[in-house]
């Protein structure tokens, strides 16, 4: 009986082990973990009292390490390996980060607090990196804190693309080129799709930002929200471009909005108005009338039957 439960628990310790020595591998890929180990090793020992030269890492704090270096939370270890997260946090609060802060306080020469989320950064910081570097190209001093700064972040998160984020914006050139052969060809286009599918970033990092490439499109945006037609009218009166003080930008929009509201001016007739001296203000109302021909000079005379019968 006490064979088979001790055969029982050497079985159980080597499935123990095996479970922890297969997980997170691919951090050997990124990280000098021989070295790490032996580091982190002697580290160990110290902190636990130079006595104690028989204190190594144990297979479950290799583990535990490989899953920070990938850039897992204790709760995703703890998920991963089927373990509690009391264990884990334990195991990470009293024994691996008092490692590593014993290691790099000697290696950095500062004050370190460990925790999960900054391990990666700073053992990375400490040279414990692999790097990957081609013999083919010329290795380059490193960009300075200002330098960094200056740059701008091409990943835009949950936030949509801009027309000035055209250019980090990919993958949906075919679905741009079809927007734009539709509005050239329509007088409405809707673009309709489930939150979050890209909507908003589409039409503005591709298809509004081709158009102003183009210098015969008047583009206005606008989101209706609670008051649309204030939106609507506040969107198009600086269309016009008029030559008047802020102030009376305001009456003008306000005016506006409430005609649209009433119903006393159409969309069509802003639209129009806005048409005609854009092309007119830039000399460019021989080749609009080039274009359009008869249909401009019957949508005038219409507008202006409509603004009779009034």
């Amino acid at each position: 009986m006490g064979l088979a439960e001790t055969d029982g628990v050497v079985a159980s310790r080597s499935r123990q082990s095996r479970k922890h020595d297969d997980k997170f591998v691919e951090a050997e890929e990124t990280w000098e973990l021989k070295k790490l180990y032996r580091d982190l090793t002697a580290a160990k020992q110290i902190y636990n009292g130079l006595n104690n030269r028989k204190k190594i890492l144990t297979p479950v704090e290799k583990c535990y390490l490989r899953g920070l270096l990938c850039l897992h939370s204790p709760e995703k270890i703890a998920l991963e390996l089927g373990d509690s997260l009391g264990t884990v946090k334990v195991a990470l609060s009293n024994g691996l980060y008092r490692y590593v802060e014993a290691l790099l306080e000697t290696k950095l020469e500062e004050q370190i607090k460990i925790r999960w989320d900054n391990i990666y950064y700073l053992l990375d910081r400490a040279g414990y990196k692999k790097e990957f570097r081609s013999h083919s190209l010329a290795v380059q001093d490193p960009l300075s804190s200002e330098q960094l700064s200056s740059l701008s972040c091409p990943y835009r998160g949950l936030s949509a693309f801009k027309t000035e984020d055209a250019a980090y914006f990919f993958g949906r050139e075919q679905f741009t080129e079809k927007l734009l052969e539709a509005v050239r060809s329509r007088s409405l286009v809707a673009v309709v799709g489930a939150s979050g599918s890209g909507k908003s970033s589409v039409i503005a990092a591709g298809l509004i930002y081709s158009l102003s490439q183009d210098s015969d499109w008047i583009i206005v945006s606008v989101r209706l929200g609670n008051s649309p037609f204030y939106a609507l009218a506040a969107a198009l009166i600086p269309a016009l471009q008029l030559e008047i003080s802020e102030v009376d930008k305001l009456k003008e929009i306000k005016k506006l909005a409430t005609m649209l509201r009433l119903g006393e001016y159409g969309l069509r007739d802003v639209v129009e108005q806005v048409f005609d001296f854009f092309f007119a203000s830039r000399g460019r109302l021989d080749r609009l009338r080039e274009r359009l021909g008869l249909e401009h000079r019957v949508r005038t005379t219409r507008r202006e039957q409509r603004r009779r019968n009034r």
